[in-house]
C-alpha cells in the first residue's frame, strides 16, 4: 500500500453514512486517519461506522446534521473538531439536489438543491476555514458532478448547484492557497449507487423507457461502458487529500470515464425512431 500521509490525520466526510461518501469514510479510515462522518438519520451513520469498525477496526465517530440548514455546518464541523481535536480534512459530500427537465421542475425543487447542496458545501467550508488557518493548513475536497460543467437538461438543478460550486471553490481555493489549505473538487458522473438507482429509474420513467434500458443508455455513454464504483472516486478523494497532492489546488478533476451526456439522448432517440440512423 502505497503510504499517502494520512494516517493520523482528521478527516470529516458530509453525507458519510451512504454511497460515495461511505466509500471515502471507509478509504480514509483504511489509510490510518480517524473519521468523523455525518448525514441526517442516525441509523444510517451508525451503520455505516459499524460497517467501518467491524472490517478496519477504527473507530468512527458520528454526528446527525440537517446541512440544508443554516448553522448546521458550523455546528457539525465544530463538532467534529471536538470528537478528533483538530480537522485537517474536510470532504463535503452530502447532498443531491433534484433531476428533472425545466417543465418537470418547482421552485421547492431548485431550493432544495440550492439550501442542501449548494449553501451544504458552503456552510460547511466556510466553518472550516478559520480551524484550519489557526492550524496552518488543511485540504478542502469537495465531492461535485460533472453536471458542472457537461450539460444535460434533465439534470438542471444539479447542474446549477455544481457548476456554482465549482466557481467559487476555484476562487477559494485561490485565496486561501497561501495559508497552506488545498481546496479541490472531483467530478463523478454516473456511480453506481442506491442515489443513482433512483435517479435512473425516474428518467426512464419520463422516458416511457425500462429502469435496464436507461441504465444500458448511461453506459454507452461512457467510453469505459460502465458505472463508476463509490471505491473509485474515493480513491481520487484519497489523493487530493493526500501528501502527493501537495500542489494540486483550485482544480477541477474529472472522475466520470470520459462520459459524453447528449450521447444519452441521441441513443434514445435512435431507439425510438425519431431519428434516423447517419447511414441512412
Amino acid at each position: 500500500m502505497i503510504d499517502l500521509g494520512l494516517k493520523g490525520k482528521t478527516a470529516l466526510v458530509t453525507g458519510g453514512s451512504q454511497g460515495i461518501g461511505a466509500a471515502i469514510a471507509h478509504a480514509f479510515a483504511k489509510q490510518g486517519a480517524r473519521v468523523s462522518i455525518t448525514s441526517r438519520t442516525q441509523g444510517d451513520l451508525e451503520s455505516a461506522a459499524k460497517q467501518i469498525r467491524d472490517e478496519i477496526g477504527t473507530d468512527v465517530k458520528t454526528i446527525v446534521g440537517d446541512l440544508s440548514q443554516p448553522g448546521e455546518g458550523e455546528r457539525v464541523v465544530n463538532g467534529a473538531v471536538s470528537q478528533l481535536g483538530r480537522l485537517d480534512i474536510l470532504v463535503n459530500n452530502a447532498g443531491s439536489a433534484p433531476g428533472g427537465m425545466l417543465d418537470e421542475l418547482s421552485e421547492e425543487d431548485w431550493q432544495k438543491g440550492l439550501q442542501l447542496k449548494f449553501m451544504g458545501y458552503i456552510r460547511c467550508t466556510t466553518a472550516a476555514i478559520p480551524i484550519m488557518q489557526k492550524q496552518g493548513g488543511g485540504r478542502v475536497v469537495n465531492v461535485v458532478g460533472n453536471d458542472g460543467i457537461k450539460s444535460a437538461h434533465w439534470e438542471l438543478v444539479p447542474a446549477a448547484c455544481n457548476a456554482a460550486l465549482l466557481i467559487v471553490m476555484q476562487a477559494l481555493g485561490e485565496r486561501y492557497g497561501s495559508d497552506g489549505i488545498n481546496i479541490t473538487c472531483l467530478n463523478p458522473g454516473p456511480v453506481a449507487t442506491e442515489r443513482m438507482n433512483y435517479l435512473m429509474g425516474t428518467w426512464a420513467e419520463s422516458k416511457g423507457i425500462s429502469f435496464e434500458q436507461s441504465v444500458r443508455l448511461h453506459e454507452e455513454s461512457i467510453p469505459l461502458k460502465r458505472l463508476c464504483t463509490p471505491e473509485e472516486v474515493a480513491n481520487v478523494a484519497l489523493f487530493l487529500a493526500s501528501d502527493l497532492a501537495s500542489f494540486v489546488n483550485a482544480a477541477h478533476i474529472n472522475v466520470d470515464g470520459g462520459q459524453r451526456k447528449p450521447v444519452v439522448d441521441t441513443l434514445l432517440a435512435y431507439e425510438k425512431g425519431d431519428i434516423a440512423p447517419l447511414s441512412q
